[in-house]
């Protein structure tokens, strides 16, 4: 079973307009953690608690929200990724 978080309710100021994930980007996550089993793609890992979806290319760099451009990724594994102490890379080759 998946351990998900209670959202916590956001602060809004009269010059913030938070919105709310797009359906498309929605089903892109969905369609991500269903194509990996719900399970950390990082070889050595392999945990199921506390995934998340991770863009290989990311957003800011014209990545899409693709599903070839999607991988799952525990937490701890995210956080190493997104701190550089990981690398993602395609094998495909881009």
């Amino acid at each position: 079973m998946i351990s998900v978080p209670k959202p916590v309710k956001p602060v809004r100021d009269k010059k913030t307009k938070l919105r709310r994930p797009s359906r498309e980007y929605s089903r892109f996550i969905r369609k991500v953690l269903e194509r990996d089993k719900w399970t950390c793609r990082v070889p050595w890992c392999k945990s199921r608690r506390n995934v998340q979806c991770h863009h290989i290319i990311s957003r800011a760099r014209g990545g899409r929200d693709e599903i070839e451009n999607g991988l799952t990724l525990c937490a701890g594994c995210h956080r190493d990724v997104e701190e550089n102490r990981m690398e993602i890379k395609r094998s495909d080759g881009c």
